[in-house]
């Protein structure tokens, strides 16, 4: 596919990675996949590799993670069941885990999640019809249940055919969205069905769902809420075994309610990659997107370890940062300096970015001081520690953090049903400004 300088022949529209000797980017923030790809750029995280295993093979307990953002939860959950099915297929693993594909956000309303839910655990058992038999399962007969997601389930009165609500003349329908519409489908009891028979036991394994980002619901009452209505639905459904992914503490108070007990475990603690890793990480990287021998990139280990730590280990962002440089780079013609390293472009890069971001920002000494102390505290804080920012009160706290998140140098979402919970944190752009503070030695107003 490639010649020998790792360039696409006949090719003159190239990316810059392409250019560089590279088959993508390899840099990309999102989720890894639960492929052999995720199995080889998932580096630092054999604990919890084995912590999660073990939830999903050995507790009837839904499985559940909290950490930061941009920490890598959702790539840890795919991964992992990855190796499982590795695993299973190599006779050292006796369940069949097998992922349910994307991720589902918890919304407000538990029947449209319900719903959800069953829509997509339905294309996976479609989807995975062929694994089931290779693996000698009990595999059901889907021709109902791919005729029902495949083909017209009711029709409009206004002309054409309805498909999952939707006219095939662009009319839209309530009938299959409605719960009473949706019950009588017959969706939900053909897929329980489907999943008694093919995982009938709590040993025979199961699918493997993800619920991602509970933090967006905001208040953990809310999320303990959604959570509490689908526990006898959603989280009840057989051979489906769940995966609560959240951040900021979410987890932890919202499943803490006396309904909850016995359905869903205790967090596992997904914390930064240590910085002894990166090298290791950023290896695995440039060596499995490597088109050709000798591919040099503009940011290796060094370069990528001194972005992770101004990110204050938030790996998406380092990720984003890395590619926003090889970008810089590309345009000002400075993609093959001739050069050991590019760390001190890198940080001139760094400096302007950061510059251009503080001629925009106007906030008065007490705000910046506000802001200092919140890096100084890790960056991120909850309404409790309004006292050692230096206020008595959270309500004084917050009118003083709020000019701060206009003016995008942290996010803040308070939960007023727990203010023990950490929900102010500084955004990418808050720790860049924070690092070119640190380095210019500044502890003043930026105008």
């Amino acid at each position: 596919m490639y010649d020998q300088t790792g360039r696409m022949p006949g090719s003159s529209d190239l990316s810059l990675w392409n250019d560089l000797g590279f088959t993508d980017n390899p840099f990309d923030s999102r989720s890894l996949a639960a492929n052999s790809e995720g199995l080889t750029l998932l580096v630092g995280r054999e604990r919890e590799k084995r912590e999660l295993m073990s939830k999903l093979t050995s507790s009837t307990l839904h499985a559940s993670l909290e950490g930061d953002n941009g920490v890598g939860k959702t790539s840890l959950v795919l991964v992992t069941v990855y190796e499982a099915i590795q695993k299973r297929f190599a006779g050292t693993l006796g369940q069949t885990l097998v992922p349910v594909d994307g991720v589902l956000q918890l919304g407000t309303d538990a029947n449209v999640f319900h719903r959800e839910a069953l829509l997509a655990i339905a294309q996976s058992l479609i989807k995975h019809e062929g694994h089931f038999k290779d693996l000698r399962l009990t595999t059901p007969n889907l021709s109902e249940l791919k005729r029902w997601m495949n083909e017209p389930i009711v029709s409009s009165g206004g002309g054409g055919v309805q498909i999952l609500g939707i006219g095939a003349e662009g009319q839209k329908t309530d009938e299959v969205n409605t719960s009473v519409g949706f019950e009588n489908s017959g969706l939900e009891r053909l897929v329980r069905d489907a999943l008694k028979k093919v995982f009938p036991t709590q040993s025979a394994g199961g699918l493997v769902a993800i619920i991602d980002n509970v933090e967006l619901l905001g208040r953990s009452s809310e999320a303990g809420r959604v959570l509490e209505k689908i526990r006898d639905t959603t989280l009840s459904l057989p051979g489906v075994r769940w995966v609560l992914c959240g951040a900021k503490g979410i987890i932890r108070a919202s499943v803490s309610s006396p309904r909850l007990n016995g359905r869903i475990s205790r967090p596992i603690e997904v914390t930064p990659i240590a910085d002894s890793r990166i090298e290791e990480l950023i290896g695995a990287r440039l060596n499995h997107f490597a088109a050709r021998d000798g591919a040099v990139c503009p940011v290796g280990a060094t370069e990528f370890l001194y972005l992770y730590e101004m990110c204050h280990a938030n790996l998406r962002d380092a990720f984003r940062y890395a590619q926003d440089f090889c970008s810089w780079l590309e345009i000002e013609d400075k993609l093959h300096l001739p050069q050991v390293e590019y760390l001190p472009t890198l940080k001139q890069w760094l400096a302007l970015e950061a510059q251009e971001i503080t001629a925009s920002i106007r906030l008065q000494p007490r705000m910046w001081q506000l802001f200092d102390d919140l890096a100084a505290l890790g960056g991120v804080c909850s309404p409790s520690d309004h006292e050692a920012l230096g206020f008595n009160s959270p309500q004084r706290m917050r009118s003083n953090f709020a000019e701060v998140q206009r003016v995008g140098l942290i996010d803040a979402e308070i939960d007023e049903d727990d203010t023990r919970r950490r929900t102010v944190t500084l955004t990418a752009k808050g720790w860049l400004v924070h690092h070119a503070r640190k380095v210019a030695g500044e502890t003043v107003e930026v105008h």
